[in-house]
Protein backbone atom coordinates (compact mmCIF):
# COMPACT_ATOMS: atom_id res chain seq x y z
CA UNK A 1 0.00 0.00 0.00
CA UNK A 2 1.02 3.41 -1.34
CA UNK A 3 0.57 6.04 1.34
CA UNK A 4 1.08 9.84 0.73
CA UNK A 5 0.37 12.10 3.73
CA UNK A 6 0.68 15.81 3.25
CA UNK A 7 1.66 17.59 6.89
CA UNK A 8 1.96 21.62 7.62
CA UNK A 9 6.07 21.08 8.96
CA UNK A 10 8.04 17.74 10.21
CA UNK A 11 7.36 18.96 14.01
CA UNK A 12 8.73 16.63 16.41
CA UNK A 13 5.34 14.95 17.12
CA UNK A 14 4.73 14.22 13.28
CA UNK A 15 8.51 13.02 12.28
CA UNK A 16 7.85 10.58 15.19
CA UNK A 17 5.10 9.30 14.17
CA UNK A 18 5.90 8.74 10.62
CA UNK A 19 8.96 6.81 11.86
CA UNK A 20 6.58 4.69 13.46
CA UNK A 21 4.64 4.57 10.53
CA UNK A 22 7.10 3.53 7.85
CA UNK A 23 7.21 -0.13 8.31
CA UNK A 24 3.94 -1.09 8.69
CA UNK A 25 3.26 -0.06 4.57
CA UNK A 26 4.54 -0.62 1.64
CA UNK A 27 5.48 2.87 0.73
CA UNK A 28 5.27 6.04 2.21
CA UNK A 29 5.74 9.35 0.96
CA UNK A 30 5.31 12.76 3.23
CA UNK A 31 4.78 15.89 1.28
CA UNK A 32 5.08 19.15 2.70
CA UNK A 33 5.42 23.02 2.38
CA UNK A 34 8.72 22.58 3.83
CA UNK A 35 11.98 21.48 3.01
CA UNK A 36 12.19 17.90 3.10
CA UNK A 37 14.04 16.24 5.95
CA UNK A 38 16.00 12.72 5.60
CA UNK A 39 13.69 10.37 7.59
CA UNK A 40 14.54 6.19 7.06
CA UNK A 41 12.53 4.41 4.80
CA UNK A 42 10.32 7.25 3.83
CA UNK A 43 10.66 9.41 0.65
CA UNK A 44 10.42 13.25 1.37
CA UNK A 45 9.18 15.95 -0.69
CA UNK A 46 8.87 19.79 -0.70
CA UNK A 47 6.18 21.36 -2.90
CA UNK A 48 7.94 23.19 -5.32
CA UNK A 49 7.40 26.62 -6.20
CA UNK A 50 4.98 27.78 -8.68
CA UNK A 51 6.58 27.74 -11.97
CA UNK A 52 6.95 31.27 -13.29
CA UNK A 53 5.51 29.65 -16.75
CA UNK A 54 2.61 30.42 -18.96
CA UNK A 55 1.98 26.56 -18.28
CA UNK A 56 2.84 27.27 -14.49
CA UNK A 57 0.31 30.42 -14.47
CA UNK A 58 -2.28 27.88 -16.27
CA UNK A 59 -2.39 25.79 -13.72
CA UNK A 60 -2.41 27.88 -10.99
CA UNK A 61 -5.45 29.44 -12.71
CA UNK A 62 -7.14 26.11 -12.98
CA UNK A 63 -6.27 25.36 -9.43
CA UNK A 64 -7.76 28.41 -8.16
CA UNK A 65 -11.02 28.05 -9.93
CA UNK A 66 -11.40 23.92 -8.74
CA UNK A 67 -11.21 25.73 -5.20
CA UNK A 68 -13.68 28.21 -5.75
CA UNK A 69 -16.09 25.16 -6.31
CA UNK A 70 -15.41 24.27 -2.22
CA UNK A 71 -14.00 27.18 -0.73
CA UNK A 72 -15.57 30.93 0.10
CA UNK A 73 -14.31 33.56 -1.76
CA UNK A 74 -11.40 35.10 0.17
CA UNK A 75 -12.50 38.21 1.29
CA UNK A 76 -9.39 39.47 3.16
CA UNK A 77 -5.58 39.22 2.99
CA UNK A 78 -4.76 36.39 5.24
CA UNK A 79 -7.60 34.33 3.67
CA UNK A 80 -6.41 35.45 0.03
CA UNK A 81 -2.57 34.10 1.15
CA UNK A 82 -4.39 31.00 2.90
CA UNK A 83 -6.21 30.33 -0.64
CA UNK A 84 -3.09 30.52 -2.89
CA UNK A 85 -1.08 28.35 -0.10
CA UNK A 86 -3.86 25.88 -0.72
CA UNK A 87 -3.83 26.19 -4.43
CA UNK A 88 0.06 25.51 -4.38
CA UNK A 89 -0.51 22.71 -2.48
CA UNK A 90 -2.94 21.13 -4.86
CA UNK A 91 -1.95 21.85 -7.79
CA UNK A 92 1.13 19.63 -7.08
CA UNK A 93 -0.86 17.10 -5.39
CA UNK A 94 -2.89 17.37 -8.67
CA UNK A 95 0.27 16.23 -10.76
CA UNK A 96 1.75 13.64 -8.59
CA UNK A 97 -1.43 11.88 -8.17
CA UNK A 98 -1.96 11.28 -11.64
CA UNK A 99 1.71 10.36 -12.20
CA UNK A 100 2.28 7.90 -8.86
CA UNK A 101 0.11 4.91 -7.45
CA UNK A 102 -1.08 6.49 -4.69
CA UNK A 103 -3.65 4.11 -2.50
CA UNK A 104 -4.26 6.78 0.50
CA UNK A 105 -4.01 10.34 1.10
CA UNK A 106 -4.02 11.05 4.77
CA UNK A 107 -3.56 15.07 6.10
CA UNK A 108 -2.91 15.71 9.12
CA UNK A 109 -4.76 18.97 10.11
CA UNK A 110 -7.91 19.95 8.47
CA UNK A 111 -6.92 23.32 7.34
CA UNK A 112 -4.57 23.84 4.67
CA UNK A 113 -3.61 20.45 3.95
CA UNK A 114 -6.79 18.52 4.13
CA UNK A 115 -8.53 21.47 1.82
CA UNK A 116 -5.69 21.54 -0.55
CA UNK A 117 -6.24 17.81 -0.82
CA UNK A 118 -9.85 16.65 -1.15
CA UNK A 119 -10.39 18.77 -4.44
CA UNK A 120 -7.46 16.58 -6.12
CA UNK A 121 -7.57 13.34 -5.14
CA UNK A 122 -8.69 11.50 -8.77
CA UNK A 123 -10.99 9.60 -6.76
CA UNK A 124 -8.31 8.33 -3.77
CA UNK A 125 -9.55 7.67 -0.47
CA UNK A 126 -9.14 10.99 2.04
CA UNK A 127 -7.92 10.31 5.62
CA UNK A 128 -8.02 13.80 7.86
CA UNK A 129 -6.13 13.90 11.13
CA UNK A 130 -7.14 16.69 13.38
CA UNK A 131 -5.01 18.17 15.42
CA UNK A 132 -6.99 20.92 17.92
CA UNK A 133 -6.62 24.24 16.45
CA UNK A 134 -8.32 22.95 13.23
CA UNK A 135 -12.07 22.08 15.48
CA UNK A 136 -11.57 23.28 18.50
CA UNK A 137 -11.79 26.89 19.72
CA UNK A 138 -12.09 29.00 22.71
CA UNK A 139 -13.33 32.50 21.94
CA UNK A 140 -11.57 34.18 24.95
CA UNK A 141 -8.56 34.08 23.97
CA UNK A 142 -9.19 33.61 19.97
CA UNK A 143 -8.17 29.74 19.71
CA UNK A 144 -9.43 27.88 16.83
CA UNK A 145 -9.44 28.20 12.74
CA UNK A 146 -13.34 27.77 13.46
CA UNK A 147 -13.43 30.83 14.91
CA UNK A 148 -13.41 32.51 11.92
CA UNK A 149 -16.47 32.04 9.11
CA UNK A 150 -14.12 31.57 6.51
CA UNK A 151 -12.24 28.82 7.71
CA UNK A 152 -15.00 26.85 9.31
CA UNK A 153 -16.73 26.83 6.32
CA UNK A 154 -13.74 25.58 4.57
CA UNK A 155 -13.12 23.06 7.51
CA UNK A 156 -16.13 21.64 7.78
CA UNK A 157 -16.32 20.98 3.97
CA UNK A 158 -12.72 19.28 3.94
CA UNK A 159 -13.80 16.91 7.18
CA UNK A 160 -17.43 16.16 5.02
CA UNK A 161 -15.61 15.08 1.98
CA UNK A 162 -13.15 12.87 4.08
CA UNK A 163 -13.84 9.06 3.92
CA UNK A 164 -12.39 8.77 7.41
CA UNK A 165 -11.49 11.73 10.04
CA UNK A 166 -9.17 11.12 13.44
CA UNK A 167 -8.99 13.00 16.38
CA UNK A 168 -7.12 12.27 19.68
CA UNK A 169 -9.55 13.02 22.07
CA UNK A 170 -13.42 12.60 22.73
CA UNK A 171 -13.68 16.26 23.03
CA UNK A 172 -12.52 16.74 19.63
CA UNK A 173 -14.57 14.49 18.48
CA UNK A 174 -17.81 16.20 19.83
CA UNK A 175 -16.35 18.79 17.92
CA UNK A 176 -16.63 17.47 14.98
CA UNK A 177 -19.98 16.62 15.67
CA UNK A 178 -21.14 19.86 16.25
CA UNK A 179 -19.83 21.70 12.71
CA UNK A 180 -20.79 18.69 10.47
CA UNK A 181 -23.57 16.28 11.86
CA UNK A 182 -22.68 12.89 13.29
CA UNK A 183 -23.11 11.16 10.20
CA UNK A 184 -18.94 12.14 9.64
CA UNK A 185 -16.98 8.83 10.80
CA UNK A 186 -14.63 10.11 13.05
CA UNK A 187 -12.42 7.39 14.82
CA UNK A 188 -10.63 8.69 18.33
CA UNK A 189 -6.79 7.64 18.04
CA UNK A 190 -4.85 8.99 20.94
CA UNK A 191 -1.40 10.71 20.40
CA UNK A 192 1.12 8.38 21.15
CA UNK A 193 3.35 9.52 23.92
CA UNK A 194 7.00 7.56 24.74
CA UNK A 195 6.22 7.11 28.07
CA UNK A 196 9.35 4.56 28.72
CA UNK A 197 11.22 7.24 30.17
CA UNK A 198 7.91 8.57 32.46
CA UNK A 199 8.92 5.33 35.08
CA UNK A 200 7.86 5.74 38.98
CA UNK A 201 11.60 4.43 39.62
CA UNK A 202 12.33 7.78 38.48
CA UNK A 203 14.44 10.05 41.44
CA UNK A 204 13.40 13.91 41.75
CA UNK A 205 16.35 14.48 44.42
CA UNK A 206 18.76 16.43 41.68
CA UNK A 207 15.31 18.84 41.05
CA UNK A 208 15.09 19.48 44.93
CA UNK A 209 18.69 20.11 45.76
CA UNK A 210 18.63 22.70 42.54
CA UNK A 211 16.01 24.87 43.45
CA UNK A 212 16.20 24.37 47.57
CA UNK A 213 12.68 22.31 47.77
CA UNK A 214 13.94 20.24 50.94
CA UNK A 215 10.92 20.75 53.27
CA UNK A 216 8.57 22.67 50.68
CA UNK A 217 5.85 21.22 48.91
CA UNK A 218 6.38 21.42 45.29
CA UNK A 219 3.68 22.17 42.73
CA UNK A 220 4.40 21.84 39.07
CA UNK A 221 2.74 22.61 35.95
CA UNK A 222 4.46 22.38 32.31
CA UNK A 223 3.61 24.29 28.83
CA UNK A 224 3.87 26.62 26.33
CA UNK A 225 4.02 30.01 27.78
CA UNK A 226 0.97 31.75 25.73
CA UNK A 227 -2.45 32.24 27.28
CA UNK A 228 -4.22 29.30 25.88
CA UNK A 229 -2.33 27.57 28.99
CA UNK A 230 -4.21 29.44 32.05
CA UNK A 231 -0.87 29.76 34.06
CA UNK A 232 -1.85 33.22 35.21
CA UNK A 233 -4.98 31.77 36.55
CA UNK A 234 -2.96 29.19 38.66
CA UNK A 235 -0.22 32.05 39.49
CA UNK A 236 -3.15 33.86 41.13
CA UNK A 237 -4.15 30.73 43.04
CA UNK A 238 -1.26 30.29 44.41
CA UNK A 239 -1.57 33.65 47.04
CA UNK A 240 -4.75 31.47 48.24
CA UNK A 241 -2.78 28.12 48.58
CA UNK A 242 -0.01 29.90 50.13
CA UNK A 243 -2.74 30.90 52.57
CA UNK A 244 -2.77 27.29 53.88
CA UNK A 245 0.50 25.94 52.98
CA UNK A 246 3.08 28.71 53.13
CA UNK A 247 5.42 26.05 52.25
CA UNK A 248 4.16 25.78 49.11
CA UNK A 249 6.59 26.69 45.77
CA UNK A 250 5.50 26.79 42.05
CA UNK A 251 7.59 25.84 39.05
CA UNK A 252 6.22 26.29 35.56
CA UNK A 253 8.29 24.43 32.87
CA UNK A 254 8.01 25.87 29.71
CA UNK A 255 8.68 29.14 27.57
CA UNK A 256 6.51 31.65 25.33
CA UNK A 257 5.09 34.90 24.55
CA UNK A 258 3.54 35.62 27.56
CA UNK A 259 6.54 35.14 30.07
CA UNK A 260 7.19 38.71 30.52
CA UNK A 261 3.18 39.49 31.38
CA UNK A 262 3.49 35.90 33.88
CA UNK A 263 6.57 37.38 35.49
CA UNK A 264 5.21 40.94 35.94
CA UNK A 265 1.95 39.15 37.58
CA UNK A 266 4.49 37.02 39.68
CA UNK A 267 6.39 40.36 40.93
CA UNK A 268 3.31 42.58 41.37
CA UNK A 269 1.56 39.62 43.94
CA UNK A 270 5.15 38.87 46.13
CA UNK A 271 5.46 35.95 44.68
CA UNK A 272 8.68 36.11 43.44
CA UNK A 273 10.22 33.67 46.37
CA UNK A 274 7.71 31.44 45.25
CA UNK A 275 6.83 30.96 41.85
CA UNK A 276 9.86 30.73 39.28
CA UNK A 277 9.42 30.17 35.40
CA UNK A 278 12.05 27.69 34.68
CA UNK A 279 12.69 28.32 31.06
CA UNK A 280 12.30 25.99 28.78
CA UNK A 281 13.61 22.11 29.64
CA UNK A 282 15.64 19.62 27.84
CA UNK A 283 12.79 16.64 27.44
CA UNK A 284 15.27 13.91 29.37
CA UNK A 285 15.07 16.07 32.33
CA UNK A 286 11.21 16.51 32.37
CA UNK A 287 10.68 13.33 34.68
CA UNK A 288 13.27 14.28 37.09
CA UNK A 289 10.70 16.87 37.58
CA UNK A 290 7.56 14.84 38.03
CA UNK A 291 9.03 12.97 40.21
CA UNK A 292 10.22 15.64 42.66
CA UNK A 293 6.64 17.67 42.59
CA UNK A 294 3.74 16.79 45.23
CA UNK A 295 0.84 18.01 42.42
CA UNK A 296 0.66 18.59 38.74
CA UNK A 297 -1.46 20.99 37.84
CA UNK A 298 -2.69 21.70 34.25
CA UNK A 299 -5.33 24.74 33.82
CA UNK A 300 -5.74 24.87 30.60
CA UNK A 301 -8.41 26.28 28.47
CA UNK A 302 -8.49 24.26 25.29
CA UNK A 303 -5.88 21.10 24.55
CA UNK A 304 -6.36 18.79 21.06
CA UNK A 305 -4.89 16.02 23.62
CA UNK A 306 -2.91 17.33 26.04
CA UNK A 307 0.76 14.70 26.66
CA UNK A 308 1.85 16.33 29.78
CA UNK A 309 -1.33 15.22 31.69
CA UNK A 310 -0.42 11.55 30.55
CA UNK A 311 3.32 12.06 31.22
CA UNK A 312 2.17 13.18 34.41
CA UNK A 313 0.06 10.38 35.14
CA UNK A 314 2.46 7.63 34.16
CA UNK A 315 4.56 9.17 36.58
CA UNK A 316 1.76 8.41 39.11
CA UNK A 317 1.61 12.17 39.98
CA UNK A 318 -1.44 13.64 41.80
CA UNK A 319 -2.70 16.00 39.39
CA UNK A 320 -5.45 18.57 38.97
CA UNK A 321 -6.54 19.59 35.50
CA UNK A 322 -9.50 21.24 33.43
CA UNK A 323 -11.65 19.01 31.55
CA UNK A 324 -9.79 19.48 27.98
CA UNK A 325 -7.90 17.08 25.44
CA UNK A 326 -7.56 13.65 27.12
CA UNK A 327 -7.85 14.79 30.55
CA UNK A 328 -11.51 14.80 29.50
CA UNK A 329 -11.26 10.86 28.21
CA UNK A 330 -8.73 9.65 31.67
CA UNK A 331 -9.39 11.33 34.74
CA UNK A 332 -12.19 10.54 37.08
CA UNK A 333 -12.61 13.14 39.60
CA UNK A 334 -11.88 12.66 42.81
CA UNK A 335 -10.38 8.74 42.00
CA UNK A 336 -7.54 9.88 39.67
CA UNK A 337 -7.23 13.22 39.86
CA UNK A 338 -9.20 16.33 40.60
CA UNK A 339 -10.86 18.54 37.79
CA UNK A 340 -11.19 22.01 38.05
CA UNK A 341 -13.15 24.58 36.41
CA UNK A 342 -11.62 26.59 34.07
CA UNK A 343 -10.35 30.57 34.14
CA UNK A 344 -10.94 30.10 37.77
CA UNK A 345 -8.00 30.30 40.31
CA UNK A 346 -10.41 29.14 43.01
CA UNK A 347 -11.29 26.02 42.02
CA UNK A 348 -7.51 25.85 41.05
CA UNK A 349 -6.76 27.16 44.87
CA UNK A 350 -9.32 24.48 46.61
CA UNK A 351 -8.17 21.12 44.40
CA UNK A 352 -4.38 21.74 44.98
CA UNK A 353 -4.95 22.58 48.70
CA UNK A 354 -7.01 19.39 49.35
CA UNK A 355 -4.13 17.31 47.52
CA UNK A 356 -1.30 19.19 49.51
CA UNK A 357 -3.42 19.11 52.98
CA UNK A 358 -4.05 14.88 52.38
CA UNK A 359 -1.18 13.24 51.41
CA UNK A 360 -2.34 9.66 52.03
CA UNK A 361 -5.21 10.73 49.61
CA UNK A 362 -3.14 12.41 46.69
CA UNK A 363 -0.74 9.33 46.92
CA UNK A 364 -3.82 7.11 46.08
CA UNK A 365 -4.90 8.64 43.07
CA UNK A 366 -1.48 9.04 41.93
CA UNK A 367 -1.19 5.14 41.97
CA UNK A 368 -4.81 5.21 39.79
CA UNK A 369 -3.73 7.59 37.87
CA UNK A 370 -0.70 5.80 36.74
CA UNK A 371 -2.60 2.65 36.72
CA UNK A 372 -5.04 4.17 34.25
CA UNK A 373 -2.66 5.40 31.66
CA UNK A 374 -0.88 1.42 31.75
CA UNK A 375 -4.11 0.38 31.08
CA UNK A 376 -4.55 2.42 27.60
CA UNK A 377 -3.43 2.39 24.36
CA UNK A 378 -0.67 5.04 23.99
CA UNK A 379 2.05 4.70 21.96
CA UNK A 380 3.37 6.01 18.93
CA UNK A 381 3.13 2.28 17.48
CA UNK A 382 -0.65 1.84 18.52
CA UNK A 383 -1.38 5.00 16.87
CA UNK A 384 0.56 4.04 13.84
CA UNK A 385 -1.41 0.60 13.42
CA UNK A 386 -4.60 2.15 14.14
CA UNK A 387 -3.90 4.31 11.09
CA UNK A 388 -2.82 1.63 9.15
CA UNK A 389 -6.33 -0.27 10.45
CA UNK A 390 -7.94 2.64 8.68
CA UNK A 391 -6.22 2.84 5.18
CA UNK A 392 -6.56 -1.14 4.83
CA UNK A 393 -10.63 -0.50 5.76
CA UNK A 394 -10.75 1.88 2.94
CA UNK A 395 -9.26 0.15 0.83
CA UNK A 396 -9.85 -2.93 1.31
CA UNK A 397 -13.27 -2.87 3.05
CA UNK A 398 -11.69 -4.62 6.13
CA UNK A 399 -9.28 -3.22 8.52
CA UNK A 400 -5.48 -5.12 8.52
CA UNK A 401 -5.05 -5.46 12.15
CA UNK A 402 -1.39 -4.66 11.92
CA UNK A 403 0.43 -6.64 14.35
Amino acid sequence: MHVLWLIPNYYSFLVEEIQAMAPLVDRLTVVSQSPAQEIKGVRCIEIPKSRRSIAGVVDRVLSAVRLLAYMPVPREVKHLEAFQRVARAGEFLSRYIETEDVDVVHCHFAYPEGTAAFPYLRNKPLVVTLRGVDILTCESIGYGFCLDSFYRKTVGKTICAASRTTVASITSAQAVGELCGEAVDTRVIPNGVDLSSYSREVSGQAVIEKFGLTGKKLILAVGNLVAGKGFNYLIEAMGVIRAFHCEAKLLILGDGVERQELQRQIDDAGLTDHVILVGRVERGEIPSFFAACDVFVHPSLTEGFGNVILEAMAMGCPVAVTNTGVAADLVDDGVNGLVISKENPQSIADAVTELLGDEGKAKGMGAKAASAVEGGSFSMNSRAKAFVDIYSEIVTGKPNHVT
